[in-house]
């Protein structure tokens, strides 16, 4: 899962460390649980072959959040896409799509234990806005990275949720031209 050294990890509140295998990483999902996260949930993000992975982690026990595999969870995680030659910013956000089961499940988090989610840009289920530069002008888009996780109040009404908009720190970033296409294509 973790096979590639020297990936940035970084984390809110300033916090960032150079994943060096495993041993590192759990190190630093330990340090995430540290009163710089009083707040709540944070969230980060690092680089990866293939992607990135998002990650939450929560200071306290019982956050409830919404999983992903409904339209509650959906859209709750997002970046921002900030290119690096021009300062232009886009938005990366999920495809709405249709569900043939749904129903608002959730996850608790605990102060022990984080939430992380590979996430693959060119898997057809995200796309940008606006439209990203023409590939074939620009093989690789060169930026930075922010990403956010947000339940809004009005989604969290029954109060069994956390509720807000958090974003992590932004990491340097590549978005390649594979990428560039399947989020153009929506």
């Amino acid at each position: 899962m973790f096979d590639t050294f020297g990936d940035t990890f970084a984390l809110c509140d300033g916090f960032e460390m150079k994943y060096q295998g495993l041993i590192s990483l759990a190190l630093i999902m330990l340090a995430t649980v540290s009163p710089a996260l009083a707040k709540g949930l944070s969230c980060g993000v690092f680089s990866s072959k293939g992607g990135v992975y998002f990650y939450l982690q929560s200071s306290t026990d019982k956050t409830v959040i919404y999983q992903e595999n409904n339209s509650w969870g959906w859209e709750c995680r997002w970046f921002e896409f900030k290119e690096k030659e021009t300062g232009k910013v886009y938005a990366i956000k999920r495809v709405g799509r249709t569900w043939k089961k749904n129903g608002p499940g959730v996850v608790t988090l605990d102060a022990q234990h984080g939430l992380d989610k590979h996430i693959n840009f060119d898997d057809g289920t995200w796309y940008a806005s606006p439209k990203l530069p023409d590939p074939a002008q620009k093989e690789v888009l060169k930026g930075t990275l922010t990403p956010f996780f947000e339940i809004t109040r009005e989604e969290a009404s029954s109060g069994k949720t956390w509720a807000g908009k958090i974003s992590g720190k932004p990491i340097e970033y590549w978005i390649q031209s594979s990428d560039i296409k399947a989020l153009n294509s929506h």
